[in-house]
C-alpha cells in the first residue's frame, strides 16, 4: 500500500483563501480551478476546527478541468474507548467541475465501525507535521471545490446603474454532511457568503441574489464565484461502532441565473451591454438556461429577470460525464 504525502493545507473555507487575494488587475485574465480530495488528520493538534491534513487521494486543477477522486476502502486500526481492538474503514468519492457561469461539486463518503481513543498514536499531527502511516486519524473528509473568476465590463448606458447577480443553487443531501456554501466577490468589496440551512435533507433549490454593485462604465472588474461541499466525520462525535454516511450532490448545480441591472430607484434597466475577459456571453448563457428550464411551460418574460415558480427537478448531471480520475487509495 502506498500513500500520497501531499498536504491538503485546509479542509474548508480556509482552502478558499487564495481566491480572496487580489489578482493582477492589469492582465484582466479569466481563470477556473477545481479540487477533489480525500484526507485525514487529527484535530486535537490544531487551534481551529480545520487542521491541515494528509491527502489520501485526489488533487486539484488550475485549469478547472473536471476532476473525480475515488477513495477505495482504507482501514485504520487501534483501540476503542474501552481499550478493545477495533478497525474502521473509510471510503468515498468527490467530484468537481468549473465552467464560466456554472459550478458542479459532489462529495460522498462512508466511515464504518468508528472508534476514538486519545491514547492511540495519531495519524497526522498538524502542529508539528508528524506523520505516522500506522496511526489513527479522528477527522476524515472528502472535499469538492470549484471556482471561476472573470473580468466583467458593462457599457451602453449613460446614467448611474447598479448590478446584482442571481444564482440558482440546487442539489441533493443525504445523511451526515455539513451545509453547502457558495461565495461571491467583486474585487474591492467584502466577500458575500450563502450557506444552506442546517439539517437540510433531500432535494433542494435555492435562488440567491447578491447585493447591488455600482456599475462603472468602461471600467472592468474581476468577479469571483466559488462553491465547496464536504463529507466530514470526526470520530470524537460518534459512539464506537457507528457507521456514518453522507452525500452532498450539487451536480445540478450552482449557475448564474440572472443579471439584474437597475437604476438608483431600483427600476429594471434593459439597455446595457456586457463583455467578459473569458469571452463568455453571460446574457446568452442565462437566456439558454432559461429556455432549457422552462421549455415545457409558458413562463417567459421580456427581460432577464424571471419567475422561479417552476424550478427544474434535480438531476444527476455528473452521471456519464467525462472526468479525470486523479487518485485512489487501496489496501
Amino acid at each position: 500500500m502506498t500513500i500520497n504525502h501531499r498536504l491538503l493545507t485546509c479542509l474548508s473555507l480556509l482552502a478558499l483563501l487564495p481566491a480572496l487575494v487580489p489578482t493582477d488587475t492589469h492582465g484582466q485574465s479569466a481563470s477556473r480551478d477545481t479540487l477533489a480530495t480525500a484526507a485525514a488528520t487529527n484535530s486535537d493538534f490544531w487551534f481551529n476546527p480545520f487542521p491541515p491534513a494528509i491527502v489520501l487521494a485526489g488533487g486539484s486543477s488550475a485549469q478547472g478541468m473536471p476532476l473525480r477522486t475515488v477513495l477505495e476502502p482504507r482501514t485504520f486500526s487501534g483501540l476503542d474507548s474501552n481499550n478493545n481492538p477495533r478497525s474502521m474503514v473509510f471510503s468515498g468519492e468527490s467530484r468537481a467541475s468549473s465552467t464560466f457561469g456554472t459550478l458542479r461539486v459532489r462529495a460522498s463518503g462512508e466511515l464504518s465501525n468508528t472508534f476514538y481513543n486519545p491514547e492511540n498514536e495519531p495519524f497526522y499531527q498538524p502542529d508539528s507535521q508528524i506523520f505516522n502511516p500506522d496511526g489513527v486519524p479522528d477527522l476524515l473528509t472528502l472535499t469538492a471545490q470549484a471556482r471561476f473568476e472573470d473580468w466583467i465590463q458593462f457599457g451602453g448606458f449613460v446614467t448611474q446603474l447598479y448590478v446584482s447577480y442571481r444564482f440558482r443553487i440546487s442539489g441533493r443531501i443525504e445523511g451526515n454532511v455539513p451545509p453547502p456554501q457558495m461565495f461571491f466577490q467583486v474585487e474591492g468589496h467584502p466577500l458575500e457568503i450563502w450557506t444552506a440551512p442546517d439539517g437540510l435533507q433531500g432535494d433542494f433549490v435555492f435562488f440567491w441574489a447578491t447585493q447591488r454593485y455600482l456599475v462603472a462604465s468602461l471600467t472592468p472588474k474581476p468577479v469571483r464565484v466559488w462553491t465547496w461541499v464536504q463529507y466530514r466525520t470526526n470520530t470524537q462525535d460518534w459512539a464506537d461502532g457507528s457507521n456514518v454516511t453522507g452525500t452532498i450532490d450539487m451536480g445540478n448545480t450552482v449557475s448564474l441565473d440572472d443579471i439584474i441591472v437597475t437604476d438608483e430607484d431600483e427600476n429594471i434597466v434593459t439597455e446595457w451591454t456586457m463583455e467578459s475577459a473569458s469571452g463568455t456571453d453571460y446574457v446568452a448563457l442565462i437566456s439558454q438556461i432559461f429556455v432549457d428550464r422552462f421549455e415545457d411551460s409558458d413562463v417567459f418574460g421580456d427581460s432577464l429577470s424571471r419567475s422561479n415558480a417552476h424550478p427544474a427537478p434535480v438531476e444527476q448531471y455528473f452521471d456519464g460525464a467525462e472526468f479525470q480520475l486523479i487518485g485512489t487509495e487501496a489496501e
